[in-house]
C-alpha cells in the first residue's frame, strides 16, 4: 500500500523500484491490483505449486 501511496503522489516507479528491492514492473503490478480491485487486490496469497518437502525441527 505504501508503494501504492508513493506512486499516486508522483514518485516514480523506478525509485519506488529502488526503495523496495524490486523491480518496476512488480511496482506497476501493484497499482494496476490497487485500481482493479482496491486494498483487497494488494493482500498477499499462497503461492501455486508443489508444497516444500522439508518440514521444520520440532
Amino acid at each position: 500500500m505504501q508503494a501504492v501511496k508513493m506512486y499516486r503522489q508522483g514518485m516514480s516507479a523506478a525509485d519506488i523500484a529502488k526503495l523496495f528491492e524490486v523491480s518496476p514492473r512488480a511496482v506497476f503490478q501493484w497499482v494496476t491490483a490497487f485500481i482493479n480491485h482496491g486494498q483487497a487486490g494488494l493482500v498477499a496469497r499462497a503461492t501455486p505449486g508443489r508444497p516444500p518437502s522439508l518440514r521444520p525441527i520440532s
